[in-house]
């Protein structure tokens, strides 16, 4: 069972696709979601969210309440991936809606387009979702079907925005708890996040084993076999404009710069490293690799700073440093098209917090050595380094992915101007850290 991309042109043809798509959202629902199984079409409302970059995502609410249970499921849907536990039975997400009913809640996650899927092994996807879920690290994870999922929908949730992620002044000069902010949970989350052990065979390579070498290297690939006069062409004009596609001598135009810049960048970072931190951020955890605002949310019902990830498609084992790196950059208003990084990246001090608040969910009996031995301020700022360098790892990597969506994607975003935005903070990145001698 598959559902049909939607369609935003305003015509009658629109409407009965349309009509027909939310029929099929309803009954995948209807087969899956635990707390839903055996209600009808018409005691389901749904409703679009919107916000994605990659994926169409409905809420999909019933008014009725049904006994938990299971039935067979129609072809194309299944409870959980081959090999991996599904969440410990429960229900959708609820609420009371009147006197004696209960309002039940799913999220139905529809993939952007089936071209799209030569970004993301949907398989593996769904396998870490459901492995995640069982430990209480994701939502709920209820089925899937042909080109997508129906998870637990997080009942009053909101993301955070850009301008949520950095420690403030104040938490940093007092550490206090009540004024935390919430970088300290964002810290706490990653660091919770990369001490999970999956076990072979549930990623997309085991532990030990970076993913984004390979996957990156498969993305400059595709953007090879995909390239044409038109996509060149717009490449150039768009990203490359002002000068930008000049950036470290590149003669030859911006596509040629991007694959040369990952050639060295790739050459510099996929080896040991040097000193204690870089070290320790170059160790293969299991990692997130879009921990971004969009997908982290709050709830007051969780309590005040408390948050939770979301949307694991990229997720696998990666250097620790690329997954810190990946969420420093999204400080910078990149997916408003307006980042500023000279005044959104972290500074000095927001980098010291985070690293601390890090360690001490991460590793707390290495870093109760390290501070024990007096290296702390050495450590923390070995690690920052590392950090800054694995952000260029990730401007490249989602230029490049950028370049792909453009070409494949049905979501309504302006990819290349995204992709603008990521290979100028690259830029922006690299210079500053040739300047202070740290690449």
């Amino acid at each position: 069972m598959s559902v049909s991309p939607w369609d935003n042109s305003v015509s009658k043809a629109a409407l009965v696709k349309n009509l027909a798509t939310l029929d099929t959202v309803s009954n995948i629902v209807l087969n899956v979601c635990p707390s839903m199984v055996g209600l009808s079409v018409e005691d389901l409302d749904i409703k679009q969210l919107g916000g994605g970059l990659t994926n169409v995502l409905y809420i999909v609410e019933g008014t009725e309440p049904h006994p938990e249970g299971t039935e067979p499921h129609p072809e194309g849907t299944e409870p959980h991936p081959e090999g991996s536990s599904p969440h410990p039975a429960g229900s959708c997400s609820s609420s009371e809606s009147s006197p004696g009913a209960l309002t039940l809640k799913c999220l139905v996650r529809v993939n952007g387009s089936l071209d799209s899927d030569i970004l993301v092994d949907r398989e593996v996807e769904n396998r870490v979702s459901a492995f995640l879920s069982a430990f209480g690290e994701a939502p709920r994870y209820f089925g899937r079907f042909m080109n997508g999922r129906v998870e637990e929908f997080y009942e009053g949730a909101l993301p955070l925005s850009p301008a949520d992620l950095g420690a403030s002044a104040e938490q940093i000069k007092t550490g206090c708890k009540e004024c935390r902010g919430y970088a300290w949970g964002i810290a706490e989350a990653m660091g919770r996040l990369h001490r999970v052990r999956t076990g072979d065979g549930i990623c997309k390579t085991d532990k030990g084993e970076g993913q984004v070498w390979g996957q990156t290297t498969e993305w400059v690939a595709i953007v090879e076999r995909e390239m044409d006069e038109g996509l060149r062409k717009d490449v150039e004009d768009k990203i490359g404009r002002g000068g930008l596609g000049l950036k470290g001598g590149n003669l030859e135009g911006v596509w040629e710069g991007i694959k040369k810049e990952w050639r060295e960048i790739e050459a510099k970072l996929n080896s040991p490293g040097r000193d204690q931190g870089s070290k320790f951020g170059r160790a293969v955890t299991f990692t997130h690799m879009d921990c971004q605002s969009l997908n982290i949310l709050v709830n007051k019902e969780w309590g005040e700073w408390d948050i939770r990830l979301i949307d694991f498609e990229y997720a696998g084992h990666n250097p620790r440093a690329l997954d810190m790196g990946n969420t420093w950059c999204e400080h910078a208003r990149a997916n408003d098209l307006a980042a500023n990084w000279e005044e959104e990246y972290p500074n000095g001090p927001q980098k010291d917090f985070y690293i601390r608040k890090y360690m001490e969910v991460a590793d707390p009996e290495g870093w109760e050595g390290i501070k024990g031995r007096g290296e702390d301020g050495l450590f923390v700022q070995e690690m920052a380094n590392e950090v800054d360098r694995h952000s260029l790892i990730s401007h490249l990597a989602w230029v490049v992915w950028s370049i792909i969506q453009k070409k494949v994607s049905v979501i309504e975003f302006d990819y290349l101007e995204y992709a603008r935005g990521r290979w100028e903070g690259y830029w922006w990145m690299k210079e500053k850290l040739e300047k202070e001698g740290k690449l």
